[in-house]
């Protein structure tokens, strides 16, 4: 581990694999850290430069003092600190699950990413933008039944705003019970010592940017070839709005994946497998 300066902060970034190999950087999501990715960076380390960190308020990276310190444009230059520092002067393949996919979704929308990276692949995390259009267009096309499906495992994306609260529920509810959730509902019995940090400043993500446009005005489509692995069994995130999102997004591959939310957890080497795939296709 080393520490990257970001946008203000300390940054923790993780690399494995040599260097003069392609560069596979991988983004975490809520409430995890760069170790949800422990098994896929085994996994990929041997044909790759595989680097991962931890984003700003989770895991080793410091925290910003405020809900502003999350906006997408931070995170944005979180991530190009961590390319610069890792992979200079290379064109990296971006990966992304949860909010790490959420985040990437900015960057990968903007034209200027065409000098810094190959491919993008997107995993449980459709980009807030992306996703309310689709939203739209089901509503006026027959799908309101997958839209209110969608909208009844996303309620606590408005929860989240609200004062205090979502607060206290982390920090009695969520964080002490998590080990046993992941239990029956990934079949994952691990250990998660950070997550009650981890989920507490990630609160600050759905504040800073749930309802705020992410991608660069009149720029929705990625710029650079885009992989969805779709996840048949997440709870939170449906195959309807991925496959959704994917079947608007020009020139996309869709994969699916027998497993949850997490099955990058419960499954590493097939989420590598197919990251693997991608990466050698276009590494170009």
């Amino acid at each position: 581990m080393r520490f990257v300066e970001g946008e203000g902060l300390r940054l923790a970034v993780f690399e494995a694999g040599l260097r003069s190999n392609p560069t596979v950087v991988l983004v975490h999501g809520f409430p995890d850290d760069h170790r949800v990715w422990s098994g896929v960076i085994d996994a990929l380390s041997a044909r790759f430069h595989v680097v991962a960190y931890d984003v700003r308020g989770a895991g080793e990276s410091d925290a910003p003092p405020d809900t502003a310190g999350y906006a997408i444009a931070r995170l944005y230059g979180d991530l190009r600190a961590v390319l610069k520092a890792t992979a200079p002067g290379k064109r990296v393949h971006l990966v992304g699950h949860d909010w790490g996919s959420i985040q990437l979704w900015g960057m990968v929308t903007d034209p200027a990413i065409a000098g810094l990276a190959r491919s993008f692949t997107t995993l449980s995390g459709p980009g807030l933008d992306q996703a309310s259009r689709w939203m739209r267009r089901a509503l006026t096309s027959g799908g309101a039944r997958d839209v209110l499906r969608q909208l009844g495992r996303s309620w606590y994306i408005a929860a989240f705003q609200l004062p205090r609260v979502p607060e206290w529920v982390v920090e009695h509810r969520i964080a002490p019970g998590w080990v046993t959730q992941m239990r029956e509902t990934e079949g994952l019995d691990e250990p998660e010592p950070l997550v009650l940090r981890n989920a507490l400043n990630a609160i600050g993500l759905y504040r800073a940017n749930v309802g705020r446009p992410v991608s660069p005005r009149g720029q929705r489509d990625p710029v650079v070839p885009t992989q969805f692995l779709v996840a048949e069994d997440d709870l939170y995130v449906t195959s309807a709005l991925v496959r959704g999102v994917a079947a608007a997004t020009p020139g996309a591959e869709l994969h699916s994946l027998d497993g949850g939310h997490w099955v990058l957890r419960r499954d590493p080497a097939l989420v590598a497998e197919k990251i693997a795939d991608f990466v050698a296709r276009h590494e170009g």
